[in-house]
């Protein structure tokens, strides 16, 4: 393929001592500024590689004038064997990702081999000799599927098409001048679109060295996705593994690339939180290092306080994510940032069964912090703080969540107010780094897509039992506010074999592409109470009444209200309202009220009331009284033969008919009194 430039470059004859240019004053014009914006354009959008990791050209080392390296470090068994031939590991290799076979080549360059046996580099202050450490490879081109499509020669110091920094940095000649000769994997090579990757053998090794003990150094490489221009965002990997290489005193070199990480969103499978960490000017020297990014720090199986924290003499850099070398804008497409509302506290029954509720518009990690030790707005393991954490998912993003809090401080004491802290959390990044000698600054971190604000940055290096500092201030070696990068750095670095700070431990931060933080004091909610106040006793037959009582405990200024009608229920009911209701038959009479708590939410009260009902029976007086006497009951005199019915009040206070069978016994006459049924 020709570059543009070379398409519509002008004629140039070169001569020993002279350059003779066929074009006039405008055309020379017009070739220079053509000349200008392609070196512009191609020098900034292609190469990926040392442009990316090794991004400066002129650096200073105790003195000596040299440029960034970040050499591939690979088939070390220490960083989990990157990019090594036949290794299983498919987080641990080097990917390039193809779109479209039809149109897209690839175009490749790596510098010699060297090992690193040599052990004079840890004092010398002058680079190494390369003919002390020649290692021959050769590299194999993977498609999706594992088959090799690409074994390139041997290669050594006689034929590796990267000769320098600078070609490397420039990237494949056909497109920027000062480039390299790019070995092309061509589209008609590319079988299908996807993941390809590149694996690489050692030759041989070096006497007395096992081939798993051993591993390869590659200074110099690049990596070029071409359509019809260089594409970039194409290089990755789960699990870098790279080197400053010990060309002066160890471990003095510094790595002053950058990395850009795809956290997935879990509200779409093609979407990802894409967030920049950047090294340049950081102080960052850790001779040979991986670059592993995750969700959750060291290690899964723990808890998040203890998975999070640094880990002391291991390494547990597990990678997870996708590391690009630049913004994979045709791979990762952007998630949408969420947001948050806290709700206030709701509970239906005012017996320590308390919600905190809050309601996201997608998916996160919310972490909830009842802050009653210092109000300082950090959790303190054992004090009377309170920390609870949850993943709100799809199913229930855009309803109201709950955490549950029975009403105690982490002390078990009741208390009298809340202070809330509410985090909302998405995209979350853990950057556990093994074996980083120095990170003198800290590195910076950028929020790319979605775009936003600069994230904070979260670190527990409680576990670690080094100072971070050999001398002078010294940080806070646990930070859960976060800081403002750069920050989290150290420099305590005594010798090869002993464990500092960052030599020979995990160090792990962590940060999150959007991070929502609410912080209120919050009332107790106020519950409202029914109660349900009548007669206790009823007599058969008669109609009474119900009255409904609404009482509510103090505490919000907001008051609960009904949410609709109260239903009634009970075996004698004539008619009912929200204030109360009428009956005629005793039993058991209740009021189920629903009602809003002030947050909103809907609770339900019940309260019901028991009535006794008196029986009332009919009594009969059958009597004679003789003509011309009288009968008396109750006050009154009855003195004729008939039936009467009087109302009476028997021993409960009811309302009973005394029916009397009154016969005047009027002689040679028969007088029968008939009592009706």
């Amino acid at each position: 393929m020709n570059s543009p430039l070379k398409n519509n470059s002008p004629s140039v004859r070169v001569a020993s001592n002279q350059i003779t240019i066929n074009l006039d004053l405008e055309k020379l014009g017009i070739f220079i500024l053509m000349f200008m914006l392609s070196a512009l354009t191609f020098g900034t959008l292609m190469a990926e590689g040392t442009k990316e990791l090794a991004p400066n050209p002129s650096i200073d080392i105790n003195g000596n004038p040299t440029h960034d390296i970040a050499a591939l470090n690979i088939g070390n068994k220490e960083y989990k064997y990157f990019a090594q031939y036949n290794k299983s590991d498919q987080n641990a290799r080097l990917y390039v990702h193809i779109l479209d076979p039809a149109t897209e080549s690839i175009y490749l360059g790596f510098s010699a081999g060297h090992s690193n046996r040599f052990a004079n580099g840890f004092n010398n202050s002058s680079p190494v000799p390369w003919e002390f450490a020649d290692q021959a490879y050769r590299y194999y081109v993977k498609d999706p599927s594992g088959a090799v499509i690409y074994t390139s020669p041997d290669i050594d110091g006689s034929n590796a098409n990267i000769a320098n920094y600078e070609q490397a940095f420039n990237g494949p000649d056909e497109f920027n001048v000062g480039g390299y000769n790019a070995q092309v994997i061509s589209s008609s090579e590319l079988t299908t679109p996807g993941d390809y990757y590149i694996e690489f053998e050692l030759i041989d090794s070096p006497d007395g060295e096992e081939d798993n003990e051993h591993f390869l150094i590659i200074d110099y490489w690049d990596i070029t996705v071409v359509d019809t221009a260089p594409k970039t965002g194409r290089v990755w990997s789960r699990n870098w593994g790279l080197f400053a290489i010990n060309d002066y005193k160890f471990p003095e070199r510094p790595f002053n690339g950058a990395f850009y990480v795809c956290a997935p969103d879990p509200a779409d499978t093609n979407g990802a939180y894409i967030t920049k960490i950047d090294f340049n000017d950081s102080g960052f020297q850790p001779g040979g290092f991986n670059v592993t990014f995750n969700s959750y720090g060291t290690d899964l199986s723990l808890s998040e306080e203890d998975s999070r924290k640094s880990v002391r003499n291991a390494n547990k850099a597990v990678p997870e994510y996708d590391i690009y070398l630049n913004d994979p804008v045709d791979i990762c497409l952007s998630a949408e940032a969420g947001t948050i509302s806290l709700n206030g506290v709701t509970t239906c029954d005012g017996n320590a069964n308390y919600c905190i509720e809050f309601m996201t518009d997608k998916p996160g990690e919310i972490s909830l912090l009842l802050d009653f030790n210092g109000d300082d707005g950090v959790f303190t393991d054992g004090t009377e703080d309170i920390m609870m954490t949850r993943f709100i998912g799809m199913s229930e993003v855009g309803s109201n969540q709950c955490f549950d809090w029975d009403g105690l401080d982490g002390l078990g004491n009741a208390v009298d107010d809340i202070r809330v802290v509410l985090s909302y959390e998405q995209g979350e990044y853990h950057f556990p780094i093994y074996d980083a000698e120095y990170l003198r600054s800290g590195f910076n971190i950028q929020r790319v897509r979605p775009a936003g604000p600069t994230p904070k940055l979260f670190y527990d290096d409680s576990n670690l039992t080094s100072d971070p500092f050999m001398a002078g201030t010294q940080p806070n070696q646990v930070e859960l506010e976060g800081c403002d990068t750069p920050c989290h750095n150290w420099d305590n670095y005594t010798g090869e074999d002993d464990i500092g700070y960052g030599n020979l431990n995990t160090i792990n931060s962590w940060w999150f592409s959007n991070r929502i933080v609410l912080e209120e004091t919050v009332e107790f909610p106020a519950v409202l109470f029914c109660e349900v106040v009548g007669p206790a006793d009823i007599c058969q037959g008669v109609e009474s009444t119900l009255d409904l009582i609404f009482s509510h405990t103090p505490g919000s200024s907001v008051q609960p209200g009904l949410d609709g009608d109260v239903s009634w229920t009970g075996p004698g009911l004539v008619s009912s309202s929200n204030s109360g209701a009428t009956f005629n038959t005793g039993g058991t009479y209740t009021a189920d009220v629903s009602w809003l708590t002030p947050t909103g939410a809907s609770c339900l009260s019940s309260c019901s009331f028991t009535v006794n009902e008196f029986q009332v029976d009919s009594v009969k007086i059958d009597t004679t009284i003789e003509f011309g006497a009288v009968f008396e009951f109750n006050g009154v005199v009855y003195d004729a033969t008939d039936n009467y019915d009087v109302i009476t009040t028997d021993a409960n206070g009811c309302d009973q008919i005394t029916t009397i069978c009154l016969v005047v016994d009027i002689p040679d006459v028969t007088l029968v009194c008939e009592i009706s049924s």
